[in-house]
């Protein structure tokens, strides 16, 4: 190997130019800056000099990749291990180192279009993206664009309905006629008890009957009251509310249970008089003014 050899460094340093911008030089013309080994580094004939200054020269002039390499195969000839001496233009070979050079001015043409495009490609996309613009508004309503699942775009029209009717303040419509809840036969006949303190069952005796019965104690209320409004029944799982609408509105929670003794009974389980609930205690005391008054 000749002591004249360089390097890529060494190249770098006699152009001024740098080692990606040589090796860039190798690709763009494959065929003119042969190295002298195939090991690292790669060492360059003296004459690889010239060549890279030509190119770097030729750039500067502003010259295309095909115009530097038509000058560069007509200034240098190719590397001598790259082609016999003893081939004439007219052989099968000179025909073939031929082909090759057309090639390789063609590769060299790409290359320099390619690289042309990425530059391009870089400088859109550092570019700030534009904002598309706005679509037009007509009178009935703004045209916006939505994108598909497929990647396609469609165009809807926002038409304007005036205000929300959920919002809007308007009377509730009244509900349709239910039936009033109808208690069980057994919550009104069977007896009117209370609990006691000691948790006993207390009833009283009936005027028309053994026992104090629910029914009769709707029967002295209506008679006592005419004019009031009918009772108001409301069943709360297995319990039933019942409202008597008079001047001090009386509310009673009632409740069907059996005695110990095995007796059906209907409980007066709480008493709310003009919305102040009476103490336990006194719904027997309740029920005895009650009863009272079927004398």
């Amino acid at each position: 190997m000749s002591d004249e050899s360089l390097t890529h460094a060494d190249l770098s340093r006699l152009l001024g130019v740098s080692v990606t911008t040589l090796k860039s030089y190798r690709r763009k013309f494959p065929g003119c800056i042969e190295p002298l080994n195939a090991g690292k580094p790669l060492r360059f004939p003296a004459s690889a000099a010239q060549v890279c200054t030509a190119i770097r020269d030729g750039f500067g002039q502003g010259l295309s990749v095909r115009e530097i390499h038509d000058q560069l195969t007509s200034r240098f000839p190719l590397p001598s291990h790259n082609r016999r001496l003893s081939i004439s233009r007219t052989s099968p070979e000179a025909v073939s180192a031929r082909a090759l050079e057309s090639l390789a001015r063609e590769v060299a043409d790409l290359t320099h279009r390619l690289d042309a495009a990425l530059a391009r490609l870089d400088t859109l996309e550092a570019r700030p993206a534009a904002s598309p613009a706005p679509e037009p508004e007509s009178e009935s309503g703004r045209v916006i664009r939505i994108r598909s699942q497929d990647g396609s775009h469609q165009r809807f029209r926002l038409t304007p309905l005036g205000p929300d009717p959920d919002e809007a303040a308007a009377p509730a419509a009244p509900a349709p006629d239910s039936p009033a809840p109808t208690p069980p036969e057994e919550l009104l006949g069977n007896p009117l008890v209370v609990h006691s303190p000691k948790g006993e069952f207390l009833g009283i005796a009936g005027a028309r009957s053994r026992h104090f019965r629910l029914r009769d104690l709707l029967d002295i209320l209506a008679a006592k009251h005419p004019d009031a409004p009918a009772p108001v029944w409301r069943r709360t799982g297995a319990a039933w509310v019942l409202t008597l609408p008079l001047p001090d509105e009386h509310v009673l929670g009632l409740e069907s249970t059996t005695t110990p003794r095995g007796n059906q009974v209907t409980l007066l389980a709480s008493l709310a008089v003009a919305g102040q609930p009476v103490p336990q205690s006194f719904l027997h005391a309740f029920l005895r003014q009650i009863g009272k008054e079927q004398e």
